[in-house]
């Protein structure tokens, strides 16, 4: 009995450890290419002229964007597109 659970347990440890493993190195490798491909996709991207067009918007409008926090939701969104795009492109998954 007591060799049934030690197996059972050996191999949920395994089984989990090596999830987890295999998730935190690939999560930190994804991590490490995001982070290089945003410095190579920044700057090649000019965002001035997004900063003009919402300058020259009405203080009415700005006042309800300011109110529904699209300051932070818009750039969560566009992160989350580019995530999921990201993700849709590797075999394994998409």
């Amino acid at each position: 009995m007591f060799a049934i659970l030690r197996a059972a347990f050996t191999w949920l440890i395994s089984y989990v450890l090596g999830k987890a493993l295999f998730v935190t190195i690939f999560a930190g490798l994804l991590a490490i290419i995001w982070t290089y491909a945003l410095d190579f996709v920044g700057g090649a991207v000019d965002l001035q002229g997004a900063g003009d067009g919402i300058s020259s918007l009405p203080a009415d409008m700005l006042f309800f964007l300011l109110v529904l926090r699209i300051d932070i939701g818009m750039p969560i969104l566009l992160g989350a597109w580019i995530v999921r795009f990201s993700i849709r492109r590797l075999p394994v998954i998409g």
